[in-house]
Parts: structure tokens; sequence; C-alpha cells
């Protein structure tokens, strides 16, 4: 693994400062595929994978892959939970440059909402930084967000529901670094692709709506034009500035954003109408190609979808593949011939979908790589994965087993009489 090499002069370096600093840190490093036991119980698929062990607790590794970034995450996720101030907070902060950080003026430390404070500290160590301050008249507890205005825990929530949820921003950039904690929140995500001078121009607004969808949503700014191809090519905004609301069932666009993103309450009533079924699902598709009946394999859009695989009173057998997929150019001969020969059955449908530029309107249909096959059976909405040898005669066994009518016999697999093939 390139990856692996790259890092192992960095490992090693980061025990070596580790061990200079007479830290009680042990850095390992194991060889999974020697170890395949232990790779199958930890769920390893990819290289390198670095996980964190602290008080028998398992986590996965968050930081950087240079020496000093490796360093600086186990420090921070070690040792106290917080750190004891004595100058201002919001001196502390600029001076370090912190994003987010929880604050506690305290009377004791005996008190039970300290040692609440210490046990969110611990256990959100990667999202925030915790600071304490001796205070001999009260016990409070704030947020600090930068740019935003801090927020005093007003306990309706617990302490931990609190942190998680304030350790977001109202409205804060979204980026490679910081993906991995919005992608593990409950919350839906409002995707705002914005310039920084559109942001600038839209910010207050955009927060107020935040601030009152706050419950359900996360609102984070996708820089344009850093991740402009990521905007249209994933959330399907082609125009800037936009809004994409990627819900449980589906993403919704906002209409008119060029005039909406700067009324807080145009873009709290956008939501309100998608709540009550007045905004249309917005669906990622080519246009629908003109029909070939000659061509071996039927193309599907995203538009098509529901026609194709789904009424059209057939079996299908469906392909998502990707252009630029090794795997999917190898298998397209073996595909194209199996939609030649099959074409004498009128009740079965060999078709494929480009993944990359269409998506499905039905939740049950979801891929990650490619190519990922499905065969649907006729009147049925529900896809049964294609997991069997990607050759003619893997597919036409599959066939004779789950197709609507069987047996399906091609030149080179004939069908048995019990629905098998045998190849010859």
């Amino acid at each position: 693994c390139g990856h692996c090499k790259r890092l192992i002069p960095e490992y090693n370096e980061a025990a070596n400062v580790l061990a200079e600093k007479n830290s009680n840190i042990k850095l390992v490093s194991v060889d999974a595929t020697s170890e395949q036991t232990l790779a199958i119980e930890y769920k390893i698929t990819g290289y390198p994978t670095m996980m964190f062990f602290n008080k028998q607790v398992k986590l996965n590794y968050g930081g950087g892959r240079t020496a000093q970034s490796i360093v600086d995450w186990l420090i921070q996720m070690t040792g106290p939970a917080y750190v004891e101030i004595t100058e201002n907070i919001e001196d502390v902060l600029a001076e370090k440059k912190i994003s987010v950080a929880f604050y506690m003026e305290y009377t004791t430390k005996d008190s039970d909402i300290f040692k609440m404070f210490n046990e969110a500290g611990d256990s959100n160590r990667e999202i925030a930084k915790f600071f304490v301050k001796k205070n001999d008249k009260h016990d409070k507890i704030y947020c600090y967000r930068k740019n935003e205005n801090k927020v005093e825990y007003d306990k309706k929530l617990t302490l931990t529901e609190f942190v998680n949820t304030e350790s977001f921003p109202l409205f804060g950039e979204i980026n490679t670094e910081n993906y991995r904690f919005y992608a593990e929140s409950p919350k839906e995500l409002v995707w705002v692709c914005a310039t920084t001078e559109q942001y600038n121009e839209i910010k207050d607004q955009v927060r107020l709506a935040a601030a009152e969808l706050r419950d359900k949503t996360h609102f984070v700014l996708l820089n344009i034009p850093e991740y402009s191809e990521h905007a249209k090519s994933s959330l399907g905004v082609n125009e800037f500035p936009g809004l994409a609301y990627q819900s449980t069932d589906g993403r919704y666009l906002l209409p008119n954003p060029k005039e909406a993103l700067y009324n807080y309450k145009d873009i709290v009533a956008f939501f309100n109408d998608v709540m009550n079924g007045k905004i249309q699902k917005s669906l990622k598709s080519e246009p629908i190609p003109d029909e070939d009946k000659n061509a071996p394999v039927k193309v599907v859009v995203g538009n098509s979808f529901i026609d194709i695989v789904l009424e059209s009173g057939k079996d299908v057998l469906l392909e998502i593949y990707a252009p630029w997929c090794g795997h999917c150019k190898r298998l397209e001969p073996v595909y194209e011939d199996l939609g030649r020969k099959l074409k004498k059955y009128d009740s079965i449908i060999i078709a494929k979908m480009d993944g990359t530029l269409n998506e499905s309107p039905v939740k049950d249909f979801e891929w990650s790589g490619f190519p990922t096959i499905f065969f649907i059976k006729a009147g049925s909405k529900v896809p049964l994965p294609y997991e069997g040898e990607r050759s003619l005669k893997g597919f036409v066994d599959f066939l004779n087993k789950h197709a609507t009518n069987t047996p399906i016999s091609v030149d080179g697999v004939p069908a048995l009489e019990d629905g098998t093939s045998e190849e010859l």
C-alpha cells in the first residue's frame, strides 16, 4: 500500500517524539494481511487504518498523517479534559485561534455540574476545546463559536445534548477535515453553495434561518469555486448562490435562491413547503435518450427510472456503472452479449444506468461502488442485489432462479428442465 509506505516514517517519528516527552502513549502497527482474524474483528476495509484505544475504549483516528499532527491529536485525546485559565476567555480563544470552545465559570470542582462538564469534555475532545475558570459567585457554562454570539447553557437540554448541538456552528464551512463530524450527526444537512463574497452577503440571513431550524438541521457552507464540481454533480446546484436540502427521503433545491437566500423568512418558508409536500424532490438525471430498440442494453436515467425499472411490467436486470470504472469496462462486453442473447425474451429487460450522472428516485436503490447490479422482478419495487459471477453463465444461472418466466437459455449456456443451467 502506497499510503502505508508514506505513513511509516511519519508514524515512527511520532513515536520518537512521544518517547522524548516520556509519554505513556505507545504506537504499534499490525500487518492486517497476516493478522486477518484481527482485521476481521475490527472490520478493517482499507489501509492504512488507525485506531486509538484509551481506557479500553476504541476511537477511530481523526487527525492528520504527519508526525506532528499525530502527536497533537494524541495529546488532545489524553490528559485533562479541560484547560484551566485565569485570563479572559475571549482573549484565549483569539490567541489560540480556536473555532469552537465550551467554557465554565465554576465555584467548586466538587459540584455535580462541574463533574458533568468534565465528562462532557472527556467525551468530546475531537469536536471542541474545553476551558474552566474559578468564579466565587456562580456556575455558568457557555459555548463560544468563531464569528457567532456566545450561547449560555440554560439546562433545557442535558449538558451532553447541549455540547452535541452547539459544537456545530449555525452556519459554518464544511471541508474534508470536519465532514466526518457532520456525517456522523443524526441531523440533516443543508448545503449553501456560495463564493466568499456571496457568503458575506447572505450569512446573517442564513444564520437566522439556521437558528430557527436548528433542532433538525445543520447549515453548512460549500465554498465555491473550490467545490463547484461537487455542488453541480452531487447536489444538483448549478448556479450560485444556491441551497440544497438533503433530507432522509431525498434532496430539495431552494427555488429562486438568488433572492430567497437574502431573506431568512423565505428560507424558513421553503422548509415548511417541503414538510407540507409542496416542493418536489430534485433528482439528478441525464436527458431521457431516444429509444434504440436494437440496442442490446437499455439505457436508464434518473427521470426514466420509475417507468422502465419499476413500472414496465417486466423483470429488469440493472447495472449501475461509472464510465471511468475498470471493472465496469471489463463487464461491458459480457453484459452486452447477455442483452443480445436475451432479446428473444420479451419478459426481461437488460438495462444500465450511469451512477455518476443519475440518481434513483427510490430509497431502496443505493450504491457506493461500481458496478452495482440489481434484479427487480416484475411487479416488485424491492431490488435484489446481484452478487454472482460476472459471466454469461453466472447471469443466466441467476435469472433461472429468480426470473418470472423460466427456463431461460442462451447459446453456450442451455437451460435444464429444473430451471438451472449448464455450461457446454
